[in-house]
């Protein structure tokens, strides 16, 4: 994959990268990235855990079922692995960090076996005429450098269809973790069962609340007082960052207080018109449920949690426009890169909260 592939994973959101790829491909727009394989056997590393459905798909590399064991609960996931490719140019000399428009003929796809992918894909899900599946039936994806040593989470989805309970299929194994917790797990697993030192990622996180994406980098930290993945080890790759991460859980300690007053003045952010049918239901929503909730003196965490458990249109278009407004009031610090790291030479165990 070329260098404006990692940029633009880096900086849009992990459910919209499939579409800003396709949006790529359709305007010629050359990312030298391609989806085709190598013909070769994967030798499945994670042997102490149970296969099923091994077979080979039709461009090379392994299909299989993955059977993984999280606190006390055993899930299944399918997974389609294989070695990235790479291009060169037959007498263009296209290379990795050329972008420019070429001629399909004049390229050569050749695998790349210092990367290998691993797909997981929606149980149930049926390869495209090109042989493939669509961007829709992806769940998430990992990348292993196999040179340096470490792996890469691309993207991570909440799909129903990404994870089985493999002893039983009703939803209430599915209670202590949400699909992208569990698949998250599962990709740190897979790395430490290869012997990867270092997991990477770009915290796109986000809460889908009502027709909002809230990033997650700063809402949780409000909440929790580290951004998302940073609940499964992960810290700032960059030493600014690393910093700005201690001191917002430093300031997360002190429990940051706001008055009644102080937190209905960020409430009626704007002059809300009642004769306006969803703004006359904010005004509601502000005046019958946030209101009365209220003290003299109030938790700015426990306010927020609250309106995120609200769970309605409302709520979330308050919270959409007030959480960052919040956020830098109450003196945290917002990051200048969202690369994150889990460094799994001192850690062998998963602690999600």
């Amino acid at each position: 994959m070329g260098r404006l592939y990692d940029i633009v994973v880096e900086y849009i959101p992990e459910n919209q990268i499939f579409d800003v790829i396709d949006f790529f491909k359709d305007n010629d727009i050359g990312l030298l990235y391609f989806n085709s394989r190598s013909n070769m056997n994967i030798k499945i590393v994670d042997t102490n855990n149970i296969l099923k459905n091994k077979h080979h798909n039709m461009l090379g590399g392994d299909e299989y079922t993955l059977n993984l064991k999280i606190q006390d609960q055993k899930y299944m996931v399918q997974i389609d692995e294989y070695y990235d490719t790479t291009s060169t140019g037959d007498g263009n000399n296209i290379k990795n960090d050329e972008y420019k428009k070429v001629n399909i003929n004049d390229i050569k796809i050749e695998k790349n076996k210092n990367r290998k992918l691993i797909n997981f894909i929606k149980f149930g899900a049926k390869k495209n005429t090109l042989g493939d599946y669509d961007e829709n039936d992806h769940c998430g994806i990992m990348i292993i450098d196999t040179v340096n040593n470490t792996s890469t989470i691309q993207s991570v989805t909440n799909y129903t269809d990404c994870v089985k309970c493999a002893t039983s299929q009703t939803s209430e194994h599915y209670k202590e973790y949400k699909i992208g917790d569990i698949l998250t797990q599962i990709m740190i697993i897979i790395s430490m069962k290869r012997n990867i030192k270092e997991i990477q990622l770009t915290d796109n996180s986000y809460l889908q609340c009502g027709d909002f994406k809230i990033p997650l980098i700063y809402l949780r930290t409000i909440t929790y007082g580290m951004p998302y993945y940073s609940k499964y080890g992960f810290i700032p790759k960059n030493k600014y960052n690393k910093i700005v991460f201690e001191r917002n859980i430093e300031n997360y300690k002190k429990d940051k207080i706001l008055t009644k007053n102080e937190f209905i003045k960020y409430f009626m952010f704007r002059n809300f018109d009642n004769k306006i049918k969803f703004e006359n239901k904010i005004l509601k929503y502000i005046n019958e449920i946030l209101i009365p909730r209220l003290k003299s003196t109030n938790s700015v965490k426990q306010i927020l949690k609250s309106i995120i458990n609200d769970k309605c249109k409302e709520g979330c278009y308050l919270l959409y426009n007030i959480y960052m407004r919040i956020y830098e009031d109450i003196g945290y610090i917002t990051y200048n890169k969202k690369k994150f790291i889990l460094d799994l030479t001192k850690s062998n165990s998963i602690n999600a909260k």
